[in-house]
């Protein structure tokens, strides 16, 4: 790795500084910008003092008597924005305080006196009695409304039995099935018969609700997810205090299926599904668990949203600033503004980069002549920009803010450590 060099002020200080005149400068094994001074009890140990004829710093090796050349070139690349990216990175002699976290990982925060005994209480965590509350207030609202006095309120026990129904259907994928083959007598599934009646379900199929429908115009009108926006943010919630992440989080979309009528219903023809709804979410890399999702509701009004990778990643990130944990993404979210900003905060990152960021260097960009699975490196302050050729007039770049060196691993095609991870 590149050694930090001594600058003139400071050799000239620590000749000051000290009493005895036969001193050596050597260079300091920490982080930061000190460095150690030691007497010389030797009287051959040797000064080298700035002289006015030599400005340049000098570069000390870790020898205590052989100092290196007096400069050493660094090859440089300019992106067309003007960031420059030295060849070499800063010397590091212990683990970065940003990649050391502190506390539990992987936990599950449980209240008071309860304990995890069957699939039932794990989900009741998240939907929970306040959740049954307020699902089984505007199903009634919304029934009434309509059937009036012939509509028979439900409650909570029966709202559960619905929702075990509509997850059994999900779980045997039968989404596409119409409903009332679940009943048949000999094809059916015996759940659904021995839950509730055919026409129960049917019934608070149709009145399902999650809010009162008579504020709808008021509340669309500011905000498009009114129709679930309570319960979205409550089950949001549990699911971020429930659980400790582990150190490192990844931000990707999701497409949820759905055919109905929404003004932010999207069109994916790479996903599965191809309509839905498109969920953002901030996810335990190890574990997958989801901890806060943030849907994509379109353009506010007339104005095209702008800089909206930034703001999602910024609105996904900001419960865990200060956590020293890792966040990776895709070349969506991968910017050069990203990474300063999560660097801000405590995150560090690691992504790929779309090749037609101008942060890149035209060295990095995919060329005939670079040889198959060869890296460059790039280093810009607390960045690692990295480009890795998997086949011929191919390149993967990635950036990273974690990663601060040029580590690769001949046994895995010669990839770098940023790409491993």
């Amino acid at each position: 790795m590149a050694k930090r060099q001594l600058t003139q002020s400071e050799i000239q200080r620590a000749l000051v500084e000290s009493d005895d005149e036969n001193i050596f400068v050597r260079e300091c094994d920490s982080d930061d910008e000190n460095f150690a001074v030691d007497s010389c009890s030797d009287s051959e140990s040797n000064v080298t003092e700035p002289t006015p004829e030599n400005n340049d710093e000098q570069l000390w090796s870790e020898s205590d008597d052989v100092p290196l050349q007096e400069y050493v070139s660094i090859d440089t690349y300019k992106g067309r924005d003007g960031t420059t990216w030295k060849s070499e990175p800063d010397r590091q002699s212990r683990t970065p305080r940003h990649n050391i976290i502190r506390g539990g990982i992987h936990k599950v925060i449980l209240p008071p006196r309860q304990a995890i005994i069957d699939p039932i209480v794990s989900f009741s965590l998240f939907i929970d009695d306040h959740v049954l509350e307020i699902i089984v207030k505007y199903t009634n609202t919304e029934g009434l409304r309509v059937l009036q006095n012939r509509w028979k309120s439900t409650d909570k026990i029966e709202m559960q039995a619905f929702l075990g129904l509509l997850l059994t259907i999900g779980v045997n994928k039968q989404g596409s099935v119409d409903f009332r083959e679940y009943w048949d007598p000999i094809f059916g599934n015996p759940i659904f018969r021995a839950t509730m009646g055919k026409n129960r379900f049917a019934s608070l199929l149709r009145f399902l609700r999650f809010d009162d429908k008579n504020t709808w115009s008021l509340r669309k009108s500011k905000d498009k997810l009114a129709p679930i926006r309570e319960l979205w943010e409550y089950v949001n919630q549990n699911l971020k205090k429930l659980y400790l992440p582990g150190e490192n989080l990844t931000i990707d979309e999701q497409l949820v299926p759905f055919r109905g009528r929404v003004s932010f219903k999207r069109f994916l023809p790479s996903k599965p599904d191809k309509y839905g709804m498109k969920i953002w979410w901030i996810c335990d890399s190890k574990t997958s668990y989801p901890l806060f999702g943030v849907p994509y509701l379109g353009k506010e009004g007339q104005n095209r949203a702008e800089n909206l990778a930034y703001n999602v990643v910024n609105q996904l990130c900001q419960p865990y600033f200060r956590s020293n944990r890792n966040v990776t993404f895709d070349n969506y979210f991968t910017s050069i503004d990203v990474a300063k900003y999560l660097a801000q905060n405590g995150l560090t990152t690691v992504g790929t980069l779309r090749k037609n960021k101008t942060c890149i260097p035209p060295n990095f960009q995919p060329k005939k002549t670079r040889d198959i699975e060869s890296n460059v490196f790039g280093f810009y302050k607390n960045m690692t920009l990295v480009s890795y050729v998997p086949k011929k007039n191919r390149a993967v770049i990635l950036l990273s803010t974690m990663h601060h060196g040029k580590e690769e691993d001949v046994n895995k095609n010669n990839k770098s450590e940023i790409n491993l991870y």
